[in-house]
Order: C-alpha cells, then sequence, then structure tokens
C-alpha cells in the first residue's frame, strides 16, 4: 500500500462528493492495482456524473463574466475567448437543436 494512502478505497468514496452527481456513487474503487492486467479498475462505476452541473453551471453566478474557453487558432491573433455566460448560451443553443432533431436527455446506463 503506498505511504501516506492507508485506506484508498475510503478516500476514493469520498472524493466522489465533489463533482455533481446526478446520481450519487456508493462504489469507490473497484479492483486492484495489483491485479489490473487482469481485471480492470472501476472508480464510481454506479454513478452518474451531472457535467453540466459540475464544469459550467456552478460557475454562472460567481465568475459568468470571466473566461471560461480561451480558443488559439494556428493564425497569430486567431483568438476566442468565451466566457461562463456566454458558453451556457452555446450549451443552451446546441441543446434545442438536438432536442429539434429529435435527440432527448437521458441517462446513459
Amino acid at each position: 500500500m503506498a505511504a501516506g494512502l492507508p485506506r484508498p478505497r475510503r478516500l476514493l468514496a469520498g472524493a466522489g462528493r465533489g463533482p455533481a452527481l446526478a446520481a450519487p456513487a456508493t462504489r469507490g474503487l473497484e479492483g486492484s492495482f495489483h491485479t489490473v492486467t487482469t481485471a480492470p479498475l472501476a472508480w464510481f462505476s454506479d454513478g452518474q456524473l451531472d457535467v453540466s452541473e459540475s464544469c459550467l453551471d456552478r460557475h454562472l453566478a460567481d465568475r459568468g463574466d470571466q473566461v471560461a474557453i480561451l480558443w488559439e487558432g494556428d493564425e497569430p491573433g486567431d483568438v476566442r475567448r468565451l466566457t461562463y455566460r456566454e458558453l451556457h448560451a452555446e450549451v443552451i443553443r446546441a441543446a434545442a437543436a438536438l432536442r429539434r432533431l429529435g435527440l432527448h436527455r437521458a441517462i446513459a446506463r
């Protein structure tokens, strides 16, 4: 066992409380680093992450006007900056376009 991590399963289970989860994880680490060549490792395998909430929505109130994405192209001066508020508007537009195409929210299982 690694020094400083006497109980890695407990540590990893507690880490699942940070991001916004549509369905909270009840499992932490499944598997073992000692058997990774024969069986895969899995973290939070029964949880469902709410990516939009974790990466975008939670920042709107305090950081809405700050840059969320800074894109730089290959040509000098080819730059685009999107604030959290602008990015949120673009995500809403993309979701509406997908709904118009007949795609709807679903939770993958």
